[in-house]
């Protein structure tokens, strides 16, 4: 947290929360990442912690203090724990809370398998759904910008697993005539911005 709070402007902080440790303890994480820490949103990763991510006694409690709070809800989206993490499960939650902005963190990549189909299918028939392009390959980025438009996608590396500057450059060879320039600068950090209400 010092580490975050030196660099205050430059590193945009999102908290994690395991409903395993127990609902109570769980909600009070998510408080404190909100209220003490400042983070923009918290994530939950039912592939990691082992949970179904649409469970509504484990993640349910959470996800509504998210809401309450007026800030962001990272689901790890991923083929690596596609039962627990699959994206219909992501639909159920903001059909409940459709004011709720979620990011679909590696939109139904993260492993061999390959649900980015589902996820891109899932986003168009919800607003309140944005695409985090990371560890997943190159072509399921294309389509989901073809399909969704730009405003929908957003630039994600997985670091540390990957290195940025070579996920980055990747980025920026694979939007290079895909897209209008003000999209690619949208893709690579301006809707994050603007989910995260950075600037004018």
């Amino acid at each position: 947290m010092r580490f975050f709070g030196r660099r205050r402007g430059r590193i945009l902080g999102f908290g994690w929360s395991d409903p395993n440790l127990g609902i109570q303890k769980a909600k009070d994480e998510v408080k404190r990442c909100i209220d003490e820490f400042g983070f923009y949103g918290v994530k939950l990763n039912g592939a990691q912690n082992d949970y179904s991510i649409d469970d509504p006694k484990l993640r349910l409690p959470l996800v509504e203090e998210i809401a309450k709070a007026g800030k962001i809800l990272a689901l790890h989206v991923g083929a690596d724990g596609y039962e627990r993490t699959h994206p219909f499960r992501v639909g159920k939650i903001a059909k409940r809370l459709p004011e709720l902005p979620i990011l679909m963190v590696h939109m139904g990549g993260a492993s061999f398998q390959d649900l980015s189909g589902a996820a891109i299918e899932i986003a168009g028939e919800h607003s309140n759904l944005t695409l985090i392009g990371s560890a997943i390959r190159s072509i399921p980025i294309l389509r989901s910008i073809r399909a969704l438009g730009a405003s929908r996608v957003c630039f994600g590396s997985d670091t540390p697993f990957e290195l940025m500057h070579v996920e980055l450059a990747k980025y920026r060879a694979l939007l290079e005539g895909e897209v209008m320039e003000a999209e690619k600068e949208r893709i690579l950090g301006g809707n994050i911005a603007w989910l995260f209400r950075l600037g004018p």
